[in-house]
């Protein structure tokens, strides 16, 4: 399972980045606050993301879901778990 990406912004989109880690672009969707915060990390060079891999049997491509921290991620998946 993947847990925390690290690489270089391709393309920003309203919900969601391009992000390429060793050669992998990797589809990440993203909280509206994370996209500001990434917006900003994209110009310096390399942006990490802590990752929360969700897949279900009603939706089975899974999906990637980046936050800025440990305790964002922690707070969604308790959010989500109600």
């Amino acid at each position: 399972m993947i847990g925390y990406l690290e690489g270089r912004v391709l393309k920003i989109e309203n919900d969601s980045i391009l992000l390429v880690a060793n050669q992998v672009g990797y589809e990440v969707l993203l909280p509206a606050t994370v996209v500001a915060a990434v917006q900003g990390k994209a110009a310096d060079g390399d942006v990490s993301l802590y990752i929360y891999y969700h897949q279900t049997d009603r939706q089975p491509k899974p999906v990637l879901i980046g936050f800025d921290s440990e305790e964002e991620k922690a707070f969604f998946q308790l959010f989500i778990s109600v």
